[in-house]
């Protein structure tokens, strides 16, 4: 390619100065991209941490984790001995009474005792009505217990790991996906850069035109029809040129919004390499890491885990405890009041009404969807890759083909240029040839990060990108 602008350069005809900025335009967006080449991906890796580290749903996603995390603590504290403080207070009057009949036991007794001594030292006590309902009695204690057979909280605790371990790969799905998006982002910019930088170029050189076949017109080589034309052109280039920029903005501001920037925060750019196109074979039949399907085995652990805690109903309940405090009438402490008590309890809890065996069903009936989603996940991920494979052949297939079509384009508008000079061929001729060899070039600067785009997602589909470098 640098032959031909070296050639177009050379021409001594009157359209020498118009070429030469063509060449200018365009050799900017294809020469000294091996120097930058490492530049741009090292821009490329800082933007990645930073998104990274900055992105709200990432941010979202680790607190989630966090959540996850305590609750899996929570879930192992359960085995650990708890330490309580219990107290109760009572008043009661009325109720339920105990009658104790002393006095009709008693005092016949006493009245013999009396007329045998002679004497009135024995004397009469009434019956006796004691409250069964305590009055102003309290009870306190320090109780220290611990479980001994509980199915429940094993099965818990397995639950509540593998649930942290899926929101670890929760988090790590939201990465692949921003790594992905903020690529995507990254080249969109980049083609875009490249398309204004053309336009703007093209924009020169179509009023240069103007201004040549107005030169022209004024000394009759030319008819009207040329200037107009001339002219239009101008208009063209300046309406892609406006085009470019709304859309330059448009994916700064998504770019920005992906880093968690203000939206019209600068973006470094260096082009890339175009020759750095990954030739490499890539596996159709191999999903790499996909999290996605871990996270189902993690739900297919969590259903497991349930059946076999619904199944474990027909175990009892064992805890040990420990008890020691005081109770007593009217606020007393003192030795009789103080206690302690050792103990343990159990619970064996059997529903009549098949209960238990209804949360066995269910939980069956969870497994068997979560293994028939696993399945589906797994074709639909093989589908996923198998596009996105295609997809990036298709484009570097392509962009071969222009390369192809830029050389014919050359030719042609070396030999129209020619016949022109010459005047065989009309303006619109020139235009025409002139305008098919810009064309080609910009697809061929573009067509390059279309390229790069299908690789990003190519990587996603593969979980082929190691997190651990950001």
């Amino acid at each position: 390619m640098k032959n031909f602008f070296y050639y177009l350069y050379e021409q001594g005809s009157y359209y020498k100065h118009r070429l030469s900025m063509w060449i200018l335009a365009i050799s900017s967006c294809i020469i000294s991209l091996n120097a930058n080449y490492l530049k741009g991906q090292v821009f490329l890796e800082e933007y990645l941490k930073e998104g990274l580290n900055n992105n709200e749903s990432i941010k979202q996603q680790t607190f989630l984790l966090k959540k996850n995390m305590y609750s899996l603590k929570e879930a192992r504290a359960l085995f650990f001995p708890t330490l309580s403080l219990e107290g109760n207070y009572s008043y009661a009057k009325g109720g339920r009474a105990i009658e104790l009949p002393i006095g009709d036991l008693l005092n016949p007794i006493y009245s013999t005792l009396n007329e045998l001594s002679t004497s009135a030292q024995f004397s009469e006590v009434n019956n006796i009505s004691e409250q069964l309902n305590p009055k102003n009695y309290y009870d306190s204690k320090i109780r220290w217990s611990l479980p001994i057979i509980n199915s429940e909280i094993y099965y818990n605790q397995k639950i509540q790991k593998s649930a942290f371990n899926m929101q670890q790969l929760e988090l790590q799905i939201y990465k692949r996906e921003l790594v992905k998006d903020i690529k995507i982002a990254y080249y969109q910019f980049c083609q875009m850069t490249e398309e204004i930088n053309i336009y703007e170029n093209g924009v020169k050189l179509a009023k240069e035109g103007s201004r040549i076949n107005e030169s022209m017109f004024k000394n009759g080589k030319v008819n009207r029809s040329v200037v107009l034309r001339s002219e239009n052109e101008v208009s063209k280039n300046e309406e892609n040129l406006f085009s470019a920029k709304l859309k330059l903005k448009n994916t700064q501001a998504y770019f920005n919004f992906l880093l968690n920037k203000p939206f019209d925060s600068h973006i470094s750019f260096i082009d890339f390499e175009i020759s750095d196109i990954n030739k490499d074979e890539i596996n159709e039949d191999s999903l790499g890491e996909r999290e996605e399907l871990q996270k189902l085995d993690f739900a297919s652990k969590i259903y497991n885990y349930e059946n076999q805690s619904a199944k474990s109903y027909y175990l009892p309940k064992m805890n040990a405890f420990f008890d020691i405090g005081s109770q007593g009438i009217d606020w007393r402490f003192n030795q009789n009041t103080r206690y302690y008590m050792v103990g343990v309890s159990l619970i064996w809890k059997l529903s009549l009404g098949g209960e238990e065996l209804y949360k066995i069903k269910k939980s069956k009936a969870n497994l068997e969807i979560i293994k028939s989603k696993q399945d589906e996940a797994e074709r639909q991920l093989k589908l996923q890759l198998l596009t996105a494979i295609n997809s990036y052949k298709e484009v570097v297939n392509s962009f071969y083909a222009i390369q192809k079509r830029l050389s014919a384009a050359q030719k042609y508008y070396k030999e129209v240029e020619k016949q022109f000079k010459e005047g065989m061929a009309l303006y619109i001729e020139f235009l025409d040839a002139q305008n098919q060899f810009i064309n080609t070039n910009l697809l061929y600067n573009i067509s390059y990060y279309d390229i790069k785009i299908k690789y990003a997602e190519v990587e996603r589909a593969s979980a082929s990108i190691n997190l651990s470098n950001y």
